[in-house]
């Protein structure tokens, strides 16, 4: 079976092989069963402007992710387990939107529009019911109420 090109450390003591650069090689270009003087030799900086400056066409494809679904799943996996952390998947998710990777449409609230869900203790509306419950589980006007 036969290697394929690989970019490998290299110790040896000679000079890079760019023009007008005299540095000592730190990497070699080449298929490691093949022999070593067909092998190309870089110094560390001119290795990495070489591997700065591939053309698009030769890097492999970007990884599809589907970030709201994505957030959908994690969502719904940390309410199984906890409420406490939908305020920090909410402000994951609000970041993301600042940010332009989410769309704020794509958040999608538990109640209709314009009817959020409000703390009963302290007034304050939440995003869905989710945070409502996480909100009213520390909400300080809740400890004053001496009626629970």
């Amino acid at each position: 079976m036969t290697s394929k090109q690989q970019i490998m450390p290299s110790n040896l003591a000679v000079s890079c092989e760019t023009y007008g650069c005299y540095k000592k090689v730190a990497w070699a270009i080449g298929r490691p069963d093949g022999p070593r003087e067909l092998w190309h030799y870089h110094c560390d900086q001119c290795a990495r402007d070489i591997v700065e400056n591939i053309p698009a066409e030769l890097l492999p494809p970007a990884p599809v992710f589907d970030v709201p679904a994505a957030l959908e799943l994690i969502k719904q996996e940390l309410t199984t387990e906890t409420d406490a952390c939908v305020p920090m998947i909410e402000e994951l998710m609000d970041i993301l939107t600042e940010k332009g990777f989410l769309e704020a449409e794509v958040i999608a609230d538990d109640e209709p529009d314009g009817n959020l869900p409000t703390c009963q203790y302290c007034g304050k509306e939440c995003k869905n019911q989710a945070g409502l419950q996480a909100h009213q589980r520390t909400c300080k006007e809740r400890e004053v109420k001496p009626d629970e």
